[in-house]
């Protein structure tokens, strides 16, 4: 793995020229993500994220440099008959996929997880996006059920993989 500090993400991780690093790789990596950037909604997708830091939590994949190359967001439900589960998502700068980072930063959210009381941790994985459902499967998720035709993938209405792990 590259040399890479994994930790909860801060607002100074975004400021700039950063956040552009991070909009420019999210939008390389965006074929299975909900997540769909777009240049001239930057600023107003720049302040969502902020706000997901003040109410989730965000581990982060930080370079020597100091730029953010991967992020795991870990966001508990909005119940109090569900709030002992959470559901996460996963992104790697392409130049640092297939080196263990996703799997640092799920490793480092299930921890965070634990600490806050969390029981279970729940997925949607795009069903063509193999590696993604590799990672999460060795990491201990089982398959719960499928979406079918959920997701738009180039005009091609694909399924969702419904993931879960109790804690």
């Amino acid at each position: 793995m590259k040399e890479v500090e994994i930790r909860e993400a801060s607002p100074e991780d975004y400021e700039g020229e950063k956040y552009e690093f991070v909009y420019r790789w999210l939008s390389d990596v965006s074929e299975f993500l909900y997540f769909a950037p777009s240049e001239d909604r930057m600023d107003e997708d720049r302040a969502r994220f902020l706000e997901l830091l003040r109410s989730g939590r965000v581990i982060v994949a930080v370079a020597g440099d100091g730029r953010v190359v991967g992020q795991c967001s870990l966001i508990r439900l909005n119940s109090p008959k569900l709030s002992h589960v959470a559901n996460v998502g996963i992104a790697v700068a392409r130049e640092y996929q297939r080196m263990g980072i996703g799997r640092a930063l799920l490793e480092k959210a299930e921890e965070v997880a634990r600490s806050e009381g969390i029981k279970k941790i729940e997925v949607e994985v795009v069903e063509e996006n193999i590696p993604s459902l590799s990672l999460f499967r060795k990491m201990g998720y089982h398959e719960e059920g499928v979406r079918k035709k959920k997701f738009n993938h180039r005009g091609k209405l694909i399924n969702v993989v419904l993931l879960g792990k109790f804690l």
